[in-house]
């Protein structure tokens, strides 16, 4: 990751109830729902892009296995069906879009707080980042994400 410098804070019950945001994640505490605290962090558009990346290239950066192509095959694989006409269901970490009888991967996205997502399609040999300012206040919603997508994919030039 080029931008991530580990820089975090702790939030909830041991410290308060705020932290920096200019820090790269924080630890936040709900001893009602966990007894081990949460790790939630920010990832810039270009890690996201980069952590695309190394999975569309089954975990392999610069000839060299980072991540175990098995483990990239069983993380994008599709465990639960949550829409069986579109073939979306859960991954690993994942939501995937199963493949049909013409593509040759599953691809695959993480969405993050605010509608932020990263997108993986290794059919169309296509990555997308999308990420919404969620420190401060902001209109976008759902309906603009999808429109977003929609426009995105209308995009693709025929082959």
């Amino acid at each position: 990751m080029k931008d991530y410098k580990g820089r975090y804070y702790t939030v909830g019950e041991k410290s308060g109830d705020s932290y920096l945001s200019d820090g790269d994640g924080y630890y936040k505490y709900e001893k009602t729902l966990s007894k081990y605290p949460a790790y939630h962090f920010r990832m810039s558009a270009r890690d996201l892009i980069l952590y695309g990346q190394l999975y569309m290239n089954y975990g392999s950066w610069d000839g060299n296995q980072i991540v175990p192509k098995e483990w990239i095959d069983v993380s994008t694989k599709p465990y639960s069906m949550i829409n069986p006409e579109i073939g979306l269901s859960r991954g690993m970490l994942w939501t995937v879009i199963a493949h049909n009888d013409d593509t040759i991967r599953n691809s695959f996205f993480h969405t993050g707080a605010g509608m932020n997502c990263l997108g993986v399609y290794p059919n169309k040999d296509m990555l997308f980042v999308h990420r919404v300012d969620t420190e401060n206040q902001n209109n976008y919603n759902e309906g603009d994400f999808f429109k977003m997508l929609d426009l995105l994919f209308d995009s693709e030039i025929e082959k």
